[in-house]
């Protein structure tokens, strides 16, 4: 036996674990990328780019929109655009007539673009706080709006009152960018009232609100919990650590018949469905 053969090192170990596990996320990575991207070769060519530089702006295709996005909201359209989070309200949207749906929390805008390929004759309005993000959410609706689709977004933070300046944390993944008192931008808020006025002055009711806000929730929805009279049904995340859920329930218990949790979600964050 030939005690002197070299044996792998524990460093050469846990390089070559650390390969195989980058092989496994690529891989993992691709497949659903794959979906967005239309090649192989743009697939590598688009992680590539994410890998290198987080915040340049690039392009994927769902369907017939092209979209845009940086590294670092990657995740939201995985999400909504290909495990398609909200199909469940496929079945709404697809059944009216130029439905009005309400976007709050918009990020770059996937919910919208999901809708409008289930309805493209949804008439969508469309919050957004962050003004790096509104600026990626705001370039999706000017294409979509240039093909004649029916999207504007604000920018603008959902909040109890119009006009207050409210503190924005842009602190960590840009999914989870919130109001915080102790945040480095300053916005304008806007309330569910004006929203309402601005998405349908007729007031003829807006068919769905869908609300994603990071525990801004209890304040958007329970100062005025009368507005949502004009909502016929509501999709809403929960934020237990940061906002008081019970009380967020409360209140669209008493506007809704029906208000059910939405199951077998990538997220542990409950997503509570309202409707008659």
């Amino acid at each position: 036996m030939n005690t002197d053969a070299k044996q792998p090192s524990s460093a050469n170990l846990t390089h070559v674990g650390g390969f195989s596990k980058r092989v496994v996320d690529f891989s993992r990575r691709a497949s659903w990328m794959l979906r967005l991207t239309g090649s192989p070769w743009q697939t590598f060519t688009t992680i590539r780019q994410i890998r290198r530089h987080q915040d340049r702006i690039q392009t994927v295709r769902s369907g017939q929109f092209s979209i845009s996005f940086r590294g670092t909201d990657e995740f939201a359209l995985y999400e909504v655009l290909v495990l398609q989070e909200y199909d469940f309200l496929r079945p709404l949207l697809a059944t009216c007539d130029r439905p009005k749906v309400l976007d709050i929390g918009a990020h770059i805008g996937t919910f919208a673009i999901w809708a409008l390929s289930v309805n493209t004759q949804a008439q969508v309005l469309s919050v957004e706080a962050d003004p790096d993000t509104f600026q990626i959410s705001l370039r999706n609706s000017q294409k979509l709006a240039s093909q004649g689709f029916h999207w504007e977004i604000l920018e603008k933070a959902a909040g109890a009152t119009d006009d207050e300046f409210l503190s924005f944390s842009s602190v960590g993944p840009s999914m989870s960018h919130r109001l915080n008192s102790e945040g480095d931008i300053s916005v304008h808020s806007i309330s569910l009232r004006s929203l309402l006025n601005h998405l349908d002055p007729q007031h003829e009711g807006v068919d769905l609100m869908k609300i994603d806000i990071e525990g801004g929730e209890e304040n958007f929805l329970c100062n005025h919990p009368d507005a949502l009279d004009k909502v016929k049904s509501v999709v809403v995340e929960l934020h237990p650590e940061l906002c008081n859920v019970e009380k967020v329930l409360q209140v669209l218990k008493s506007k809704y018949s029906i208000v059910q949790s939405v199951n077998n979600r990538l997220s542990s964050k409950p997503l509570m469905f309202c409707h008659h």
